[in-house]
């Protein structure tokens, strides 16, 4: 199976499930930060450009996610969920595979990439939803800037 298409969505074209739990979101010209209180879990929703059927009239199919991030003090991705359409089509979180492990954190620049396992057949439009965590705060610690900044966001297709 070939790589066919790699297409990505840039970071401030986020879509934040729970706004109310945001601290604050700065959408930049070079990423997506969203802040937030400690101990908060929130969803973040990415819409992929999906080619779907390509010139031969075949379907393509999704065969990976990346995500471009950084996490500062106690922040980190938890979950990575994906969708094609209405079907979840992959679901990595915590205790994933040693080539695939989850809890991502970095305070410089990081690339991580997940499988989508059976590589089906893209139906409709890819979605990528990603769960941060903004940790804890110690007892008698300053409130921290709990905060995670987003790139970009991407998937990997075959024909």
């Amino acid at each position: 199976m070939p790589l066919s298409h790699v297409t990505w969505t840039h970071g401030h074209a986020v879509a934040v499930e729970h706004p109310d739990r945001v601290r604050r979101t700065w959408l930049a010209g070079f990423y997506a930060r969203i802040e937030a209180d400690a101990g908060t879990t929130l969803w973040i929703h990415y819409a992929i450009p999906t080619p779907v059927i390509v010139p031969d009239g075949g379907r393509l199919n999704p065969t990976a996610v990346r995500v471009r991030f950084r996490t500062y003090y106690d922040s980190w991705i938890e979950k990575v969920h994906v969708y094609d359409g209405e079907r979840r089509i992959a679901a990595h979180e915590p205790g994933g595979t040693a080539e695939e492990p989850l809890g991502w954190s970095s305070s410089t620049w990081a690339s991580r990439r997940l499988t989508i396992p059976g590589s089906p057949e893209a139906l409709s439009g890819i979605g990528v939803s990603l769960n941060l965590n903004y940790g804890l705060q110690a007892e008698g610690e300053e409130d921290p800037m709990h905060r995670i900044e987003i790139a970009a966001v991407g998937c990997e297709f075959y024909s």
